[in-house]
């Protein structure tokens, strides 16, 4: 072969190299540069951490949930030390309850990670119902930001400024299911919550239930009616943050 067409050749192989070299470099930069989402796009978020589960709101927020299910941080996210988020889009029904049919993942970082724990977490939340022109309405489309940090934890209070501890001043049963008696279902739902100053409890999120969340709604119901004599620290009361209760059900 002639050596100006050798040339040639070599030529156009290089500037094929090169080309398919740019374009890894664009791709490489594109992923190692993705954009985590910002609060003011998602305005709810829930912070998902190996201590627990916090709601992060903007203060004009709509459809914060009444009641919350916490996902579980996947093992094997926790054995690699992976921290990520899911953006999940839902419709609430005129009831308050998500559509399980209508749970989408729109987003996710590392992809599908974490996606199986929050749409399940997802579907088991419950909402006050929306009244548009004194009627009930479906509401669609809500997006979700679900924030997995292994390294955040829930805030606690100093136990040795504590110089009462809260008490329970009532106990409430709750209600037993019609569907489940009729079934003879037993089952527990265990809850979380923060206990505000007053000793009223707030921010009720479902850790753990079982068989399925057939009790959900009734453990959530008993758990708002329960009152506490408040924690004091320096003579003054102050709200508790991850307060449990664990709600049986048997015939």
């Amino acid at each position: 072969m002639p050596l100006s067409a050798m040339i040639r050749v070599s030529s156009h192989r290089i500037i094929q190299w090169a080309f398919l070299l740019s374009a890894l470099c664009v791709l490489f930069t594109a992923s190692a540069q993705r954009r985590i989402p910002s609060q003011d796009e998602y305005p709810i978020e829930l912070i998902v951490s190996l201590e627990g589960v916090s709601v992060v709101t903007l203060e004009d927020s709509l459809y914060v949930p009444r009641v919350q299910v916490a996902p579980r941080y996947p093992i094997r996210a926790q054995q690699r030390g992976i921290s990520g988020w899911t953006l999940v889009s839902f419709t609430v029904t005129e009831d308050g309850v998500v559509d399980p049919t209508s749970v989408a993942v729109l987003d996710s970082e590392p992809p599908g990670l974490f996606d199986q724990a929050s749409s399940l977490a997802v579907t088991e939340f419950l909402f006050e119902p929306t009244i548009e022109q004194g009627e009930r309405v479906q509401v669609s489309g809500l997006q979700y930001l679900f924030r997995y940090e292994l390294e955040r934890g829930l805030p606690t209070q100093n136990a040795q400024t504590i110089q009462r501890e809260y008490l329970p001043l009532n106990y409430i049963s709750p209600e037993y299911p019609v569907e489940a008696l009729a079934a003879g279902i037993e089952g527990f739902v265990l809850v979380e919550f923060t206990i505000t100053p007053e000793g009223e409890p707030t921010g009720i999120v479902i850790l753990e239930r079982s068989p399925s969340a057939i009790f959900n709604a009734s453990a959530v119901d008993a758990a708002e009616r329960l009152r506490f004599s408040p924690r004091l620290v320096n003579g003054g009361p102050v709200e508790v943050i991850g307060a449990r209760h664990l709600f049986e059900f048997a015939p």
